[in-house]
């Protein structure tokens, strides 16, 4: 008879790759440097250049070792069976669903998914001054074509329980990036996020399996009645203040990272992928819109003509992007609730089809929006309002 092993005590965690502890970070690239040290990634190594190793608790783990192996062709001069097969490279792909914790092991994929992070000191989100707090503020930047591409390196590691001791193991990615993330907002609930990785190589390990930072709590995570959801006029910056907030039924943000795959950077030579590169980066804002009047619509349909014959605008309609989410919960001994926040200067929305008109239902509408190259100024941005602490990461 098996036994049964219950998936609750694995883990998912990660951490910024260093050549040294608090050093800089390797760029995958310097293959002289780093592929000839993997045992240092280990929990533990000579040079632990991992540090420090965040966790978090995730609803579902799908990250791990991508082994490709592949059966012959078929080939005349025989059988019609398969003659053979050969393995063609070996990378670390997937990720999680988690409940965000507003706290420092969020915070480092924040930095993952826009590649810059700087302390805008004890305010909220808004800018407010806050004794006891801190807020970070995480860009995806446009001032060169550079900083728009750049993104660190994490390594990501998986803890795999098993039914009896010392048969347990984890997997562990080396030289990865956030190829994307989503953060879906319900009516009612919490904020769940999904991050994926890449990654150019996988190790295995059944011993040595602790130096963990400690998990966040759950006081941080941010509810979706706590916030507001806001649009404002193309190219209003941070905070909006007076923009128009919408009653929403929901909002999935789409961050994508669009990195280079591993069949692309395969070369000669080498079992693995060679770099991870980002080649085109989106946000898309999904929500619904509890239909109020039809204002917006207009505005998106008929550049906000009126009368008793309006006629379609082949402009398009675009507006500034805020969302605002909360704990329920505050920051220690303050009256700060954790925070979390997001702003596009420039979104094109449009509508996924019309108003629904459902007998026995309420009337509602999709939008779907693209964030756009603004004016000026960054693509997007992500501020995190939590305790006071500084990272060794900021840019």
């Amino acid at each position: 008879m098996s036994t049964t092993v219950t998936a609750m005590t694995g883990i998912l965690g990660w951490g910024l790759q260093f050549s040294t502890i608090g050093g800089a970070s390797i760029k995958c690239g310097d293959k002289a440097a780093v592929s000839t040290n993997w045992d240092k990634y280990k929990p533990g190594g000579t040079d632990n250049l991992v540090e420090p190793w965040y966790r978090h608790k995730a609803l579902q783990v799908d990250f791990g070792i991508v082994d490709d192996t592949r059966v012959s062709d078929p080939e005349t001069g025989g059988t019609p069976y398969p003659t053979g097969a050969y393995k063609a490279s070996e990378f670390v792909a997937g990720g999680g669903v988690i409940q965000p914790r507003l706290e420092d092991a969020f915070a480092l994929l924040l930095y993952a998914l826009t590649g810059y992070a700087s302390d805008m000191g004890a305010v909220d989100v808004e800018g407010n001054a806050v004794d006891d707090v801190a807020t970070h503020q995480f860009r995806f930047r446009t001032d060169t074509p550079l900083n728009s591409v750049s993104l660190p390196w994490l390594a990501v590691r998986k803890y795999i329980p098993a039914a009896a001791a010392n048969e347990d193991m984890e997997e562990l990615g080396v030289d990865c990036r956030l190829t994307a993330m989503r953060i879906a907002v319900p009516q009612s609930g919490v904020m769940v996020a999904t991050p994926a990785f890449m990654g150019r190589k996988g190790i295995m390990a059944d011993t040595g399996f602790a130096n963990w930072e400690a998990y966040d709590g759950f006081d941080s995570v941010a509810i979706s009645t706590k916030g507001h959801f806001k649009l404002a006029a193309d190219g209003t910056a941070a905070p909006f203040g007076n923009g128009t907030e919408y009653p929403a039924l929901g909002v999935t943000l789409d961050f994508t990272n669009g990195l280079t795959t591993p069949a692309q950077e395969m070369i000669i030579g080498d079992y693995h992928p060679d770099d991870f590169a980002a080649l085109q980066r989106a946000l898309i804002i999904r929500w619904t819109y509890k239909w109020q009047d039809d204002v917006l619509y207009r505005a998106i349909k008929a550049a906000g003509g009126t009368g008793a014959s309006i006629d379609w605008s082949p402009l398009v309609y675009t507006a500034a992007f805020e969302l605002l989410l909360e704990s329920a919960d505050v920051i220690g001994a303050t009256e700060q609730s954790y925070q979390f926040y997001c702003h596009a200067p420039s979104v094109h929305f449009q509508s996924d089809g019309s108003p629904r008109l459902v007998g026995g239902g309420m009337l509602a509408v999709d939008m779907i929006g693209t964030a756009l190259l603004p004016a000026s100024g960054d693509y997007a941005e992500i501020r995190l309002c939590h305790d006071d602490v500084a990272y060794q990461w900021e840019s």
